[in-house]
């Protein structure tokens, strides 16, 4: 299995234990300071959901900090989105090629 196989079975694989989880669960801090498992979700697809002009517009927002661009983005489209949607950007993305900003 090449990488890219392996990254794509991992979204599914996540995406169904995402499906499965309580509305507490959903709710339940994690060990991203600050981030319940939505939030955690909404991020990790966010590289799916918005186009690099909306990347870019939202990085501008944020004053170039990456970090908070990230944290105000997750945190809007954690409420924005229900716990269906978030697994589903998994699980319909998991063949998706995105890689994060500034790597080979």
């Amino acid at each position: 299995m090449d990488i890219r196989q392996a990254i794509a079975a991992e979204r599914h694989d996540l995406a169904a234990l995402l499906d499965q989880l309580t509305p507490a669960q959903w709710e339940a801090p994690t060990l991203c300071a600050g981030w319940r498992v939505r939030e955690v979700a909404a991020h990790m697809s966010l590289g799916f959901r918005y186009s690099l002009p909306r990347t870019l517009t939202e990085l501008v927002k944020a004053r170039g900090s990456l970090h908070r661009m990230t944290d105000r983005c997750a945190r809007r489209d954690a409420a924005a989105h229900s716990t269906g949607q978030l697994a589903a950007f998994l699980r319909e993305n998991a063949d998706h090629p995105w890689q994060p900003p500034m790597t080979g």
